[in-house]
């Protein structure tokens, strides 16, 4: 548009130049050119008088071109403006979405880190969980060796109880056929209306009974 308006300044230029007279808004500037072969020898340059409606049109002309150039100029600013905007807009949006990036990645580091430790702690606590349960069976084990050592002392003891007992019955009743055995005497006062020996009875100290016919030493 600028380039138009120029070249219509310039051509309304050369016409002023030209020796004519003004027409109106319709005709225009009408040119007083020489006709047939006249040969113009004057060449001096001479600047045509303008009329009133001629400067006014030549001011409108160069007040348009104006008009035109700031325009052209503002639209070129506006142009940059917005081309700056963008490329700001474009850069702050580069940046936000490598400042995203760089925090899921982060975020995808901690994760990760996070699931590590977790199985490192499940990991400790089966191992943990497993040395438990093995000093629970050794546990359950000594304590079952214990009791059936127990259980065999016991058994121990009531067989060596059961054979005292058996041999000390077998005792007194062979005292007693050897009492039934000898001749009846003639007791003195203190033994008279015992038919055998004396029959003793005590408790050891692992609280077993015996009976004798002597007493305990």
């Amino acid at each position: 548009m600028r380039t138009l308006f120029l070249l219509s300044v310039l051509a309304a230029s050369g016409a002023l130049a030209q020796p004519g007279s003004w027409g109106g808004y319709v005709s225009g500037w009408v040119s007083d050119a020489p006709r047939g072969n006249t040969v113009v020898l004057d060449r001096t340059i001479r600047t045509p008088r303008l009329t009133r409606p001629q400067r006014e049109y030549l001011a409108l002309q160069q007040l348009a071109a104006q008009q035109a150039f700031f325009a052209q100029q503002n639209y070129v600013q506006l142009v940059q403006v917005s081309a700056r905007q963008e490329a700001l807009a474009a850069q702050q949006l580069a940046q936000q979405q490598e400042f995203a990036a760089e925090q899921r990645r982060l975020a995808r580091e901690q994760d990760l880190a996070a699931q590590e430790q977790l199985l490192a702690q499940q990991q400790q606590l089966a191992v943990q969980q497993q040395l438990l349960a093995q000093a629970q069976q050794q546990a359950a084990a000594e304590e079952l060796a214990r009791t059936q050592e127990r259980e065999a002392k016991l058994k121990q003891l009531e067989l060596a109880h059961q054979q005292e007992l058996e041999r000390e019955a077998n005792r007194l009743a062979l005292a007693r056929a050897e009492a039934d055995s000898k001749p009846k005497e003639k007791a003195d006062s203190r033994l008279e209306g015992k038919t055998g020996p004396d029959i003793h009875r005590w408790v050891d100290d692992d609280g077993v009974v015996h009976y004798s016919t002597k007493p305990k030493r």
